[in-house]
């Protein structure tokens, strides 16, 4: 073989090694490398984020502690439920407090209805849980006639009594005598779910327990009570004859 022969050979062997070693060495090398360093700046961001969570640490819990706080006091302003006695009963209270100078000749009961959320539980990448809490919600219209001190009156009324309610409607009509009639829609709410417990109304006057809570006249109370009387009657004779049978012996 001829030396021109013998370095062209070497020379396509070299070239073939260089292609090789490219291909087979340095090209995986410098992609694993290039995975290494972007892996690398996506822990570093973490870490600083990291730290800085750490260093803020207490300002964090501090505000967790205030927020927690806060929606306590935001779910203790809301009764745990209501019921239609509940609001009869603040409507009728309502209408007994004499500076309101309201009568009140018609009201109109809603039925309740769960407010749906309209938020998200979902704050960047975390999912929040729900804590299953309902707004729970009745609309009644009350139809009225007062004077325009007595309308300030109720209104102060409505949102001074502990409980949330408010008022979504207003319709007044002035009258010759100088009254206000018209119609107003006050809205009760609620959560449900929530630690708290419902307190039954305590409605002086009226006792709990008893038999006929009207008063009206009942047919059977005289029939109830003959028998009765009958009923001891026998077992009284049934104590004697037992009592005498036991002498005898």
């Amino acid at each position: 073989m001829k030396r021109k022969d013998v370095q062209l050979l070497i020379g396509l062997l070299g070239i073939l090694l260089a292609v090789v070693s490219w291909q087979f060495i340095y090209n995986p090398n410098i992609e694993e490398a290039e995975t290494i360093t972007a892996e690398n700046d996506t822990l570093k961001v973490t870490i600083k984020e990291l730290e800085d969570l750490n260093a803020n640490r207490e300002t964090y819990i501090s505000e967790t502690e205030s927020m927690k706080q806060t929606s306590f006091e935001i779910i203790d302003r809301f009764p745990a439920a209501f019921l239609m006695e509940d609001e009869i009963m603040y409507l009728y209270n309502m209408e007994n407090v004499t500076h309101n100078q309201i009568v009140v000749p018609n009201i109109s009961f809603g039925t309740q209805n769960e407010v749906p959320y309209s938020g998200t539980l979902t704050v960047g990448e975390y999912q929040l849980q729900d804590d299953g809490i309902k707004l729970v919600t009745a609309q009644d219209n009350i139809t009225f006639s007062t004077t325009y001190t007595g309308l300030k009156n109720v209104i102060k009324h409505i949102y001074g009594i502990p409980g949330r309610k408010s008022i979504s409607n207003v319709g007044l009509t002035a009258g010759a005598d100088g009254y206000l009639s018209g119609n107003m829609t006050v809205d009760f709410y609620a959560l449900f779910g929530t630690e708290k417990l419902y307190s039954p109304l305590d409605i002086k006057g009226v006792q709990l327990g008893k038999s006929n809570i009207f008063g009206v006249l009942d047919t059977n109370v005289g029939e109830d009570a003959d028998e009765d009387d009958e009923t001891e009657e026998d077992e009284d004779e049934e104590s004697e004859e037992s009592e005498d049978e036991d002498e005898e012996e």
